[in-house]
């Protein structure tokens, strides 16, 4: 087992890294130890795809381009453990239909919540972002104990006991897609697929829990791990303040380099370096956007817009006559535009 940390800011070559390391692999042994890129969901297809049509390749067999999910699907494939059904949200929501009416005698703060139409959609968001961040039942009865009476205790109660429900409900009966990475961690060290891989790790600015315990297994069972942080200067003091653009990436590099060390595994570190972005607007945003106070740009404004619409409806709208207006009289492709949101 082996961490390597490719560190640096955005258009450095992190990814071109990590893609060509993989192509000079398969082109030295088109069949061997499967070779594993791991990717936000929504960026497998295109990567995939790039990997597939690279020059010389003719096609692979012995990398995947993944997501967290699709490597669940595929461990569980070849070692098992998903054999019961899984539940769509709308069953969730239905489940948490009927807790809230059996239950709704012993709930105070959600009483008369516990009737609403879309109360159970929200419900079942707040058990969403408790399974992500590995919080139990247990852990919110136990944190009750240490708190005054106050609609803060009510409420965590009536989330205790609905989050207990639901889980009692689950046992043995369906399998929760958001227990899935749990799942993964516990089959990791079966399965043949991680056994002495090499695996990249990319375009992720952070990991949550579950994701951190993933790829702790991963490190321990595969034979090297090279994860990409987008992080500019990584070993700079302004990083360690909360408010720094770069904090949530300065947190998880420090993260992966304590998970290394506590398994002994070697550790090594490249920065990735640029001088284009030392100079230009979009430069001096990038400094500027958490500094107080901020310094006042000289030079000529292009390549930046900014603009104000009355409502969120005329916003999209603009962005999108916006956007066809490029399509259709600048010659752009829809692969040449992204919209990014909070």
């Amino acid at each position: 087992m082996e961490l390597n940390l490719i560190v640096g800011p955005a258009g450095t070559g992190k990814t071109r890294f990590c893609m060509e390391e993989i192509q000079g692999r398969l082109r030295q042994s088109p069949e061997g130890r499967p070779l594993i890129l791991l990717l936000p969901e929504h960026a497998t297809f295109q990567m995939e795809r790039e990997l597939a049509a690279a020059q010389g390749l003719g096609g692979f067999t012995r990398a995947y381009v993944v997501g967290f999910r699709r490597l669940a699907h595929n461990v569980f494939e070849e070692v098992g453990g998903a054999v019961r059904p899984h539940i769509t949200e709308l069953g969730k929501r239905l489940v948490l239909s009927r807790l809230m009416l059996e239950r709704q005698k012993e709930l105070s703060a959600f009483y008369q919540a516990a009737g609403q139409r879309n109360f159970a959609e929200n419900l079942s968001g707040m058990i969403k972002e408790f399974k992500t961040y590995a919080i139990k039942p247990e852990q919110i009865k136990q944190v009750q104990k240490d708190l005054p009476p106050s609609p803060l205790l009510d409420k965590l109660h009536d989330l205790g006991v609905l989050y207990e429900g639901f889980e009692s409900f689950f046992a043995g009966r369906y399998t929760d897609p958001e227990d899935y990475l749990d799942m993964l961690a516990e089959k990791i060290p079966e399965a043949a697929l991680i056994q002495g891989a090499e695996v990249w790790i990319d375009g992720f600015l952070w990991f949550n829990p579950r994701e951190l315990l993933v790829l702790s297994e991963i490190l321990k069972t595969a034979a090297k791990v090279t994860v990409t942080l987008c992080i500019e200067s990584p070993d700079s003091i302004g990083h360690q303040r909360e408010t720094a653009l770069f904090h949530r990436q300065w947190k998880t590099r420090e993260v992966l380099k304590e998970m290394a060390k506590s398994q002994g595994a070697p550790f090594k570190e490249v920065e990735f370096i640029k001088n284009w972005r030392t100079q230009g607007l979009l430069a001096h945003i990038a400094k500027q956007f958490f500094s107080f106070p901020t310094l006042l740009y000289r030079g000529r404004c292009e390549g930046l817009k900014v603009v104000e619409a009355a409502n969120r409806r005329l916003e999209v709208e603009g962005i999108a006559r916006d956007i066809l207006g490029l399509l259709r009289d600048r010659e752009y492709r829809w692969r040449d535009i992204v919209i990014l949101l909070r």
